[in-house]
């Protein structure tokens, strides 16, 4: 099966758009502990799923601290440590940007406010309740908005530039500063929904910043209604791929991170960009 893109799959490269990728990651070690948001929709969403496998609740709107209260009183003590395994292995910042190019050739970017996340629901083909819902996280602390940063962006919009023939006015950008522990009892991905879309025209799909006595984290394209597997990419902190995605063939996933020595901190960081032209 052949795939005709009408707009190509860039691998970016730290190196082709002068990002310090060591200075990058060196600062935002500093902010994984106490400035990003564990998400708390995701871990809401697994113990509710592993009590409903147990049928123990019906009901999937209940809150974390209800969850663990019925946990508690209705697990059996097997069943209670293994859901006591379950933790919120994934954190997040975000920030809206707009960039426009000016007469000068220059690009502006200017910060936006941002009240929450959604993704477009129909962009999964899994019964994934995050993809409906609106998601609130703390935005991107203003000194993590770094000049790497702002080259990141740049890099984004010119890749988009290049991939269209229309003319933008300027473009919205939804940036995801995410980072995934890999505990040493189970793996986690940064994709726990599976084979996706984000939901949005155009996507850097994972930037990769960090990645810490870490495997796995291997990216995966798919095409077609079949979902058929076509590229298959380990990025290197300081890659990432920028594609076309909402209404698109294309499809992706991550694998699951694993821990290579258990009995250290295990993690891989990377900035996410959801790409909306206007014109």
């Amino acid at each position: 099966m052949s795939l005709i893109l009408k707009s190509p799959i860039i691998v970016l490269n730290d190196d082709d758009l002068g990002i310090d990728i060591k200075s990058e990651a060196k600062l935002l070690r500093e902010y994984y502990q106490d400035s990003y948001q564990e998400d708390n929709y995701l871990l809401q969403m697994q113990k509710s799923n592993f009590l409903k496998q147990k049928s123990i609740i019906h009901n999937s709107d209940l809150e974390v601290n209800e969850l663990n209260q019925i946990a508690k009183n209705k697990l059996n003590s097997q069943d209670y440590l293994k859901y006591s395994y379950i933790k919120a292995y994934r954190k997040r910042l975000i920030a809206k940007f707009t960039l426009s190019e000016q007469n000068n050739s220059n690009l502006e970017i200017i910060r936006q406010p941002i009240e929450y996340f959604l993704q477009n629901p129909s962009s999964n083909i899994n019964d994934f309740k995050l993809s409906t819902t609106k998601r609130y996280f703390k935005e991107l602390n203003e000194e993590l908005v770094t000049s790497n940063l702002k080259k990141l962006l740049q890099g984004a919009y010119f890749a988009l530039d290049k991939s269209i023939t229309r003319r933008v006015k300027f473009i919205e950008v939804i940036v995801h500063h995410t980072i995934v522990y890999a505990f040493d009892n189970c793996d986690n991905s940064n994709a726990p929904e599976g084979i996706h879309q984000d939901g949005t025209p155009y996507i850097v799909s994972a930037f990769v910043v960090d990645k810490v006595n870490a495997s796995g984290g291997v990216s995966y394209l798919y095409q077609g209604a079949q979902h058929e597997k076509f590229l298959e990419l380990n990025l290197k902190p300081g890659q990432g791929i920028f594609q076309p995605d909402l209404n698109t063939q294309l499809w992706h996933s991550v694998s699951p991170i694993k821990a290579i020595d258990k009995s250290k901190t295990a993690y891989r960081s990377t900035i996410g960009l959801d790409i909306l032209p206007k014109f």
